[in-house]
């Protein structure tokens, strides 16, 4: 593979874990309701998205070592992950739904899910596991250069 074409790929997966980062504050905002009052609050989504992509785009060296360290980041890699998809999912659901000014207020993401159609609900999952795995991707491609 060219350089070129690899530079363009990693710039691809990066906006794709801005995306990603972005969905999982979002969707941490719709079950922290953050106060435009106590700016704040707002760390309760940033913080918590940024340990995802932390741990996401570590997955290599998590899971290349056998100490006891590694074994907990293991596990704490699954929670992160699943933390991820879901809070990505629920975020990409309200945008569909309710829009970004909706995702403000109070939302049962359920409820609205069940509002979509089949298909919509199945290319939402399938493009929030696509959308969280680049944070995932990234080291793999990059290699050395991280």
């Amino acid at each position: 593979m060219s350089d070129d074409i690899k530079k363009g790929i990693i710039a691809a997966i990066v906006i794709l874990i801005l995306i990603d980062a972005s969905t999982t504050m979002i969707g941490l905002a719709t079950i922290f309701q953050p106060s435009r009052s106590n700016p704040l609050s707002f760390l309760f989504c940033l913080g918590p998205a940024l340990a995802v992509m932390v741990l996401l785009v570590l997955t290599q060296k998590i899971w290349q070592g056998n100490t006891p360290i590694h074994r907990i980041l293991q596990g704490v890699w699954f929670v992160a992950l699943g933390y991820d998809v879901y809070t990505s999912f629920r975020a990409n659901v309200g945008i569909l739904t309710v829009g970004l000014r909706g995702l403000v207020e109070r939302f049962d993401v359920f409820e609205k899910l069940w509002s979509l159609r089949l298909e919509v609900i199945v290319a939402v999952l399938i493009a929030t596991l696509l959308i969280s795995s680049a944070p995932i991707l990234l080291p793999y491609i990059a290699g050395d250069h991280l």
